[in-house]
């Protein structure tokens, strides 16, 4: 059995095989087959509060190693694990440390790592551990979920999801590095920093640069072609750090800086994404259960959703659809919303002005020729034509309620029994058994509740029995920064964008390779948003986007965590025969 690793500074008095791993680390060379699995109890509590700060005298750059193996595509890799932190430092000044950062590696062994490619992932929110994109995703372990078929009745209660190998996982093409953002897991920052001075978008994506920098360096992997992977938010965060790496430099004499980007289902402009914008308004015309406002209509167009209901519609009507034939339909709800929908807006505007009465609206209140696109939008989307009638420019909880069939009376109240990240999980009306991470009962859940307190047992399992990494405190899969600081440079509108950063990254970098992926039924971030985004940019023919049935974690719908992991397959492949 023959072993490589790549674990974090280690100190030589916490094994006696430390010596041995780090020459091996540092000559590319095998790990010996009897070194021993070396579980680690960490006797930090970590706090995840805005203003809390770890003293440095607490801050440890310790780290649990396990090996394993798995069977992938009929070849058995053996592969090293490593759970910790990484006192993450200021590359200005080396002797600041900035926070102890909590990730999770995944090192494929007898590997040169000088040729290996190393790819590092996280989660978005802002606020999100990375654990969904490891044990969701491309972990060699994955919840055993096919999201776009779970009953509702399985989702009356809080549902369990069991672990089990993941036959997609990406170490086949990389090493893996999952990175906890301060606030989540167990990343603290270390005095005189409290957490709250992180939480902000160029904060976060500099320590996360700063992270990269510190790994890189602390385990030999200079000469590695390195990836960014992130999902959701992190479509804001990494076109920053990658701009950000690219005028820090290489690491070493001849060392790529970053040979490619990889972003899962992300939003990258705040200004354009219609949802976004209304939920950042406030404004006070309709109170929820939880004290939160509503008001569907926001102040920008809503263009780009509109596909994303249409395929909301397809994937009901064709569940068994093949992936071409999902592409193709993509490709049509496009063309739809281009010569129906955009061109009606500018109509049901003025016909409003000319009305000059408050909604809802009727559907016998608009003219024949605009009760016909009404009706051609309901067929494509499923929903009544008096639904777009009410709200033709339609936002994300009028289209959940209108999917649901609500009446009037209950828009804007249950249309959270959708889930955002995919239409198609609904809730039944009555539930039990969801609670918030600290136990109380949750009084407005939403359609994306269930997966949290499955990934959060699940977590609890495998870091504590596969990953043999122990904490006293609690791990935190998602918290809401309720102070984030969502200036960008220059830009204090607090609605940033990341597309002129990743246009500046390619500028910098002609050759770094971006791969955008999204699910065709995610309304948080839908796919056509991000095509007329880079299109504004000049970034349409350079960037490519590939379409999957699914939402917002493609990887949760099993056929198509099969499809991407073969599209990502190519991706890496084509990235080493270059």
């Amino acid at each position: 059995m023959l072993h490589e690793t790549t674990p974090p500074a280690m100190r030589a008095d916490r094994s006696i095989h430390a010596p041995a791993i780090l020459l091996a680390l540092l000559l590319g060379a095998w790990v010996p087959a009897h070194a021993a699995d070396q579980a680690y109890s960490d006797p930090v509590p970590y706090d995840m509060l805005p203003r809390a700060s770890l003293a440095r005298a607490e801050a440890r750059q310790d780290a649990a190693l396990t090996r394993h193996s798995l069977v992938l595509d009929g070849r058995s890799l053996r592969y090293t694990a490593t759970a910790g932190h990484l006192l993450v430092r200021n590359p200005d000044d080396p002797a600041q440390v900035e926070a102890a950062v909590y990730y999770v590696a995944y090192t494929l062994d007898g590997k040169n790592p000088r040729r290996r490619p190393l790819t590092f992932f996280w989660n978005g929110g802002p606020g999100c551990s990375s654990v969904y994109l490891d044990l969701g995703g491309w972990g060699p372990r994955t919840l055993d979920i096919d999201e776009a078929r779970l009953p509702m009745s399985q989702l009356a209660s809080s549902p369990r999801f069991e672990l089990r190998p993941n036959r997609q996982t990406l170490l086949g093409d990389t090493d893996m590095v999952f990175v906890d953002a301060i606030g989540t897991g167990w990343s603290e920052a270390v005095a005189p920093y409290r957490n709250r001075d992180f939480e902000g978008v160029d904060a976060d994506a500099r320590l996360m640069r700063d992270f990269v920098i510190d790994y890189v360096r602390d385990n030999g992997r200079a000469m590695s072609p390195k990836y960014l992977y992130g999902e959701s938010y992190a479509g804001i965060r990494t076109p920053i750090v990658a701009r950000l790496l690219e005028q820090y430099g290489p690491l070493a004499h001849g060392a790529p800086v970053l040979d490619g980007v990889i972003m899962n289902s992300p939003i990258m402009d705040y200004k354009t994404n219609c949802y976004m914008r209304w939920y950042e308004q406030r404004n006070p015309s309709v109170r929820l259960p939880d004290g939160d406002i509503a008001f569907t209509r926001p102040p920008v167009s809503c263009e780009g959703f509109v596909p994303t209901y249409m395929m909301v519609h397809y994937a009901q009507e064709h569940p068994d659809a093949s992936l071409a034939q999902d592409r193709s339909a993509a490709r049509e709800a496009i063309a739809l919303t281009r010569r129906s929908w955009k061109p009606e807006w500018r109509s049901y505007r003025a016909t409003l002005a000319a009305l000059g009465s408050r909604p809802p609206y009727l559907l016998r209140d608009f003219p024949d020729r605009q009760q016909r696109v009404f009706r051609r939008m309901g067929l494509a989307t499923g929903i009544r034509p008096s639904a777009w009638a009410r709200d033709f420019n339609m936002n994300v909880p009028d289209f959940d309620s209108a999917l649901l069939g609500l009446d009037a009376a209950q828009w804007d109240v249950s249309w959270s029994r959708v889930d955002r990240y995919d239409a198609m999980v609904r809730l039944p009306a009555r539930l039990s058994g969801y609670v918030t991470p600290n136990g109380h009962w949750e009084r407005w859940v939403t359609g994306a509740d269930y997966l949290n307190a499955s990934l959060l047992r699940a977590q609890q399992g495998f870091t504590t029995h596969f990953l043999q990494y122990r904490d006293p405190s609690p791990y935190v899969v998602s918290r809401w920064p309720r102070h984030w600081d969502w200036h960008h440079g220059s830009d204090h509108s607090n609605h940033p964008q990341s597309v002129s950063d990743l246009y500046e990254a390619i500028a910098l970098n002609p050759d770094l390779r971006v791969l955008i992926t999204h699910g065709e039924q995610d309304t948080a971030a839908p796919f056509y948003q991000t095509l007329r985004d880079l299109r504004a940019a000049g970034l349409a023919s350079r960037v490519p986007v590939s379409l999957f049935p699914g939402g917002h974690m493609v990887y949760l719908t099993r056929p198509s965590h099969a499809w991407l992991k073969a599209r990502l397959d190519r991706y890496y492949a084509q990235a080493r025969a270059r």
